[in-house]
């Protein structure tokens, strides 16, 4: 989350950082089925879409404040708020 942030404040591309972001939620959520799934499956879509969106300024910035509110919606321990939150990523 952090290394997503200062790429993104200093107008870099942060498309790797946003995928690792994604991908430690997969893997700590603990659902083998869900980790999997997501490692084997979305990496693509999902550098596609950060490559077309992340890039993009204003929404670069926008993910800086999603990425934390999924962030605080697992520290919180909800995580109903943290897949309505992560859900509003894509």
């Amino acid at each position: 989350m952090e290394a997503y942030t200062v790429k993104v404040m200093k107008g870099e591309n942060a498309t790797q950082e946003d995928l690792l972001f994604h991908l430690a939620i997969a893997k700590a959520c603990g659902n083998s089925t869900i980790n999997t799934i997501y490692a084997d499956h979305h990496p693509g879509d999902l550098t596609n879409f950060t490559k077309y969106h992340v890039c993009d300024k204003n929404i670069a910035f926008i993910g800086i404040q999603e990425h934390r509110d999924i962030y605080e919606a697992i520290k919180k321990q909800d995580p109903q708020l943290a897949q309505r939150k992560n859900e509003n990523t894509f």
